[in-house]
């Protein structure tokens, strides 16, 4: 059982229903923890700069740091070669799942769709379920 999170105005929020929390069997917060959960860019030299989510700090294990690097594209342009780019990222965040033999597959597509960046996540689970997610990335800040 793991807290159901729901995403309002960009922001994820711990769902609550006849004032207690929401549960679910599912793995909707580990999937939006291993999408937007900062891991540290260790190609920016300056080391005050590489971002990284503080509860990496708590569990470094043979260097594997919770999150993806979706983050680092929040400034960018909305375009094809940059929906190309969050795809390996978040292919990256989500790679765990594989590793861990919690999922046998993921399957991301992020698309341009007007002036934002959706993704779509499908993670295949070993016990023949199927966990799909859809999320707004990033929208373009002018016009």
């Amino acid at each position: 059982m793991d807290l159901k999170l729901k995403q309002i105005n960009g922001e994820f929020k711990i769902s609550f229903t006849n004032g207690d929390f929401t549960l679910t069997n599912g793995l909707d917060t580990a999937i939006a923890m291993s999408i937007f959960c900062e891991k540290r860019d260790n190609s920016i030299e300056d080391p005050l700069q590489r971002g990284g989510w503080w509860g990496n700090e708590l569990q470094p294990v043979n260097g594997y740091e919770q999150g993806s690097l979706i983050w680092t594209q929040y400034q960018s342009r909305v375009n094809e070669q940059e929906a190309s780019k969050a795809r390996d990222s978040l292919l990256d965040g989500m790679n765990w799942f594989l590793q861990k033999n919690i999922a046998s597959d993921v399957k991301v597509t992020c698309d341009v769709e007007g002036n934002s960046i959706k993704s779509n996540i499908d993670l295949y689970r070993n016990n023949n379920t199927q966990e799909a997610q859809s999320y707004d990335l990033w929208k373009n800040t002018g016009k």
